[in-house]
């Protein structure tokens, strides 16, 4: 129950951020159709059952020192300032965020800046440039950020989750320590482990304290540095990282790796063609102009990271499940048809049919289709081209139905 809360909670706020970014006049324009649909969707997501949800958009936005607001928030601004009491859950994104009073739910993030000096009685959630913690978590954090500081007298409750550049950690984490990026100083004390994914540089310092064992997974020993008076209760272990390049090398030598991708091609060519017998518009989605690729590309974040949410939000009642089934088989075949539909249109690009014919179409599409595999497999670029690719992809997917079932104005 805790990981479906978590994933739902981290979707909605990924979902609302999404929507957001895509304007306020696409919001507008379709306020009785698809957008507005979705943030419905979200909507109907609450921390608790009857709760209320308010949303707050300004420039500056803040909860005074003496309120209480006894329902969940989203809150979007310059600068938001949470000084008073939130009965519920936050969902903000700003440039500066400012907590200084209470949250009695979680908090979900999406800002430059994050300052902790209050209270949160649930778990922190985000991704931020700056966090800086000098207050309380009763909960878990888990966060992408650039710098992260655990100040002396900051504590987080359970566990403490980064993917950063560099963290300064010097108060008390209650349970496990999970690392992943560039520099780790421990200062503080944690009640269980720590699991360092990967890192450049670690260093335990005299005040720093692990109950339990650390983990680290570094390029060599010399990586590690552990101060005089630091403490690990239990094991310290090294493990040896492996670079990227070798990863990579070791992959190509396989000859499952060609064998997999080779049948996953041909897999994907035949329910290509399958999709341009059923629906030949689909298959032949234009991105002829600038504003068609980045309206595809935002739609395409929007719809794959709020669908599942809508999906939960739906099978939580008796009557709407059907509806979520029927959704999750729609999301399933348009994530899988995203990378067939740019490569369909890197075909026409590259190779142009030479009639409207099943055969001239067909060898165009397998073209394409070949171009986008090799490229997606291109070391350390290839994975932001498949993102890309899948994001545009969803964007046509969503475009081509809404045109083929259009929504009354």
């Amino acid at each position: 129950p805790g990981l479906i809360e978590q994933a739902l909670s981290v979707g909605a706020m990924a979902s609302v951020s999404a929507i957001l970014t895509l304007g306020v006049d696409a919001v507008y324009r379709r306020v009785y159709g698809t957008a507005a649909g979705l943030v419905l969707a979200l909507l109907l997501v609450p921390s608790e059952p009857a709760g209320a949800f308010e949303v707050s958009i300004d420039e500056d936005t803040s909860v005074p020192s003496g309120q209480v607001v006894e329902e969940s928030m989203l809150l979007s601004g310059d600068r938001v300032t949470i000084d008073g009491v939130v009965d519920g859950d936050v969902w903000v994104g700003a440039e500066r965020v400012t907590i200084g009073g209470t949250v009695r739910g979680n908090v979900y993030a999406l800002s430059r800046d994050l300052e902790l000096d209050g209270k949160i009685e649930g778990s922190l959630i985000g991704a931020v440039e700056q966090l800086r913690i000098d207050g309380e978590v009763r909960d878990s954090v888990y966060v992408a950020a650039e710098d992260v500081t655990l100040a002396p007298d900051g504590s987080v409750g359970r566990d403490f989750s980064l993917v950063v550049e560099d963290a300064l950690l010097s108060g008390r984490i209650g349970r496990d320590l999970v690392f992943g990026g560039e520099e780790l100083e421990l200062r503080g004390a944690v009640g269980r482990n720590v699991d360092v994914r990967w890192a450049e540089q670690v260093a335990l310092r005299d005040d720093a304290n692990v109950a339990g064992d650390l983990d680290a997974r570094l390029r060599d020993e010399g990586d590690l540095e552990q101060a005089p008076g630091a403490v690990v209760a239990g094991e310290v272990t090294i493990t040896p990282r492996e670079r990227m390049r070798e990863h990579y090398l070791d992959a190509y030598k396989e000859t499952s790796f060609y064998v997999s991708h080779g049948l996953a091609l041909v897999a994907g060519f035949l329910f290509g063609l399958l999709l341009r017998w059923i629906a030949p518009r689909l298959m032949e989605s234009e991105l002829s102009t600038s504003p068609q690729f980045f309206r595809s590309l935002g739609w395409g974040f929007a719809v794959l990271v709020a669908t599942p949410v809508a999906i939960i939000a739906l099978a939580l009642t008796v009557v709407g499940i059907p509806v979520a089934i029927l959704t999750a088989f729609i999301y399933v075949v348009a994530v899988y048809s995203a990378e067939l539909l740019v490569g369909a249109w890197i075909g026409r690009m590259v190779l142009p049919p030479s009639d409207p014919g099943m055969f001239a179409w067909g060898r165009s599409f397998f073209v394409g289709l070949a171009i986008l595999t090799v490229a997606t497999h291109v070391p350390f670029i290839g994975p932001p081209i498949m993102v890309v690719a899948t994001l545009i992809g969803a964007g046509l997917f969503f475009e081509a139905l809404r045109e083929a079932a259009p929504l009354p104005e």
